[in-house]
C-alpha cells in the first residue's frame, strides 16, 4: 500500500504507518505492548499500521513518548 507523503489539498505532511512502524522496529516494541503502554486498543494499532486510520494528536504524542521519537519522527518528508 502507498501512502502519500503530502495531503494534496492542504499540502501538509501527513502521519505515516511506514514511518510508525519503522520506529515500533527501532524501539523494539510489539504492536501489542505498544497498545498496552499507551492504553489503546490493539485494533486501533493495527488500523494505524495498515494506514486504514490515523492516531489522534494525543495518541500520537503518546506514541512519541513510548517509542522515544518525536512526533514529527511519524510523518513522511515533504517532498
Amino acid at each position: 500500500m502507498t501512502v502519500p507523503t503530502i495531503d494534496r489539498k492542504t499540502h501538509k505532511q501527513v502521519f505515516s504507518p511506514n514511518a510508525f512502524i519503522d520506529a515500533m522496529r527501532d524501539a523494539k516494541i510489539t504492536p501489542i505492548e505498544l497498545a498496552a503502554e499507551m492504553h489503546a486498543s490493539p485494533e486501533a494499532v493495527a488500523k494505524w499500521m495498515a494506514g486504514l486510520a490515523v492516531p489522534r494528536p494525543g495518541y500520537q504524542k503518546a506514541i512519541a513518548d513510548t517509542l522515544d521519537i518525536d512526533v514529527e519522527d511519524l510523518y513522511e518528508d515533504a517532498k
